[in-house]
């Protein structure tokens, strides 16, 4: 969601993914990060300083999780390396969309994200009704509360964490990008488009992503290969805590939504339950298009 209203803000305002964060934020430029990039921040492509990465999020006011963002401090230059930001990184996200839009983060995406698109069960912020536990996981066979995902990490005013929602809903992210004329719905211009499903970051080992070489766009990984989709295919998606995923492969017009209410167990690569569901279904799609010439 971040992704789709920052794309509409840049476009709004004539800027590329490739203007630095500091001139909307000033704020930001502290800490080697005076040169870091719109691009670098959505690709997760600045590699913090750990200790400074990792302080909590939760429980605090919006003015102290930006301050707290802002002052995180870098371990080497802007696009030398890697560092997942799932907290952070989304605070300075939301407040480069404020400051744009002047509108609050929560009440622009609801407005121009959530409501062209159709999300009509989601919510962004606090919920109507009382949110489950986040997540279960399996310890010593039995399923219990998450000690890595809860809802305390889930809190509403966290801008990476904060929307609830179904994966029929999860699925309207991307599935726009699969039709003709992308980017009507959103407003967005097809030059807009490509710079969305662009890739900024490869080559670039994750030291807060157990050093896995992910390629990167906007918001949105577009390697094929952490999905499950062939090698070379045009993707863009993004994968949960072990519980979720979606993907869009934007030349077969495929879009794979899913969600669990506990983890999946923690294998890796291909033998990852999300990645094996896609593949599966990428050889069911592909075969019966082969049929059909």
């Amino acid at each position: 969601m971040g992704a789709l209203a920052m794309a509409q803000q840049l476009q709004a305002h004539g800027l590329t993914p490739h203007h630095p964060v500091a001139d909307i934020v000033p704020e930001y430029a502290v800490g080697g990060k005076r040169e870091a990039t719109l691009a670098q921040l959505m690709s997760h492509a600045l590699p913090f300083e750990p200790e400074s990465a990792n302080r909590p999020y939760s429980g605090l006011e919006d003015e102290e999780a930006l301050a707290q963002s802002c002052a995180v401090e870098m371990a080497a230059p802007p696009g030398t390396g890697g560092w997942y930001s799932a907290m952070g990184s989304w605070v300075v996200v939301a407040e480069v969309v404020r400051r744009l839009s002047g509108r609050a983060y929560a009440e622009y995406v609801a407005d121009h994200v959530l409501k062209p698109l159709g999300m009509r069960h989601t919510v962004f912020g606090p919920a109507p009704v009382p949110r489950s536990p986040a997540l279960f996981e399996r310890v010593d066979g039995r399923h219990v509360p998450s000690e890595n995902v809860f809802p305390g990490v889930l809190a509403p005013r966290l801008p990476g964490t904060g929307a609830w929602g179904p994966a029929s809903d999860l699925a309207r992210l991307v599935e726009w990008l699969t039709v003709p004329q992308a980017g009507e719905v959103l407003g967005l211009s097809p030059e807009t488009v490509r710079a969305l499903t662009d890739t900024y970051r490869t080559g670039l080992p994750d030291r807060n992503f157990g050093d896995i070489d992910l390629d990167w766009g906007f918001g949105m990984c577009t390697d094929p290969a952490w999905f499950g989709v062939p090698r070379g295919s045009k993707v863009v998606g993004h994968t949960a805590y072990g519980c979720g995923m979606v993907v869009a492969d934007l030349e077969e017009r495929l879009v794979v939504s899913f969600l669990s209410s506990s983890v999946v167990p923690p294998d890796s690569g291909e033998s990852r339950l999300e990645n094996r569901i896609v593949r599966e279904i990428c050889r069911e799609v592909r075969g019966r298009v082969a049929v059909g010439r």
